[in-house]
């Protein structure tokens, strides 16, 4: 028995070859996307870094949170709420500054299980 063509464009699980159909290789890119939005590679920024107020050095920082560098991020944004007069690039400097530390669920399920490996190890050498 034959699907109609009403039952298999309706069902997302009808492959494209069963409709008739060739399937789509999968989302296009926006094509009309803010230059803004995009790095120098051409990959989406983080949209909290679109808020920030244009400011040169905290460009820098944010350039540095987009490749990884948390450590110059880190310096660099502790440097730039000590030395900024302006309230709106502090904030911006914590925001990063809370963005690179560690989750808090993920310190302890570390130390727990530091604690289960040291209490195994005891306990099996130890004559249980």
């Amino acid at each position: 028995m034959a699907k109609s063509e009403t039952e298999s464009s309706q069902n997302p699980a009808v492959s494209g070859a069963e409709s008739g159909k060739t399937p789509a290789a999968g989302p296009e890119p926006a094509q009309d996307a803010d230059a803004t939005q995009l790095d120098p590679d051409g990959r989406r920024r983080p949209d909290f870094l679109l808020s920030f107020p244009d400011n040169e050095e905290l460009a820098a920082v944010c350039r540095q949170f987009e490749v990884g560098d948390f450590r110059g991020v880190k310096i660099a944004a502790l440097r730039l709420k000590e030395q900024s007069s302006d309230p709106e690039i502090r904030d911006a400097a914590d925001e990063l500054l809370l963005r690179i530390q560690a989750d808090p669920t993920v310190k302890f399920m570390l130390a727990a299980s530091i604690l289960l490996f040291i209490f195994l190890c005891l306990w099996s050498y130890g004559g249980h």
